[in-house]
């Protein structure tokens, strides 16, 4: 599944002969909502505020990891022209 629009949703399941076009009830769309912010690993954009969002993926503050993360970022073109190059 992927999102791609606040009306739109880009889902296949490999062998599976689904049609084109599926509507969905809001009670489906809920459920779904709730799964893709319950494996979001970083981020949920939203058109508007999910009131439910904090409940369903609670904040996690870790400044060890921001570190880690930062320290990767930083090093992320270094590496990337490395790997072009071969070395």
């Amino acid at each position: 599944m992927l999102p791609l629009s606040p009306r739109h949703l880009l889902y296949t399941k490999v062998g599976a002969d689904l049609p084109d076009t599926i509507a969905l009830s809001w009670n489906k769309t809920d459920a779904i909502q709730k799964v893709l912010i319950e494996h979001a690993h970083r981020w949920v954009f939203a058109e508007e505020p999910i009131d439910n969002v904090r409940q369903i993926l609670p904040r996690i503050v870790d400044p060890e990891q921001f570190q880690i993360e930062r320290q990767a970022e930083e090093r992320w073109h270094e590496e990337q022209r490395r790997g072009e190059l071969g070395k």
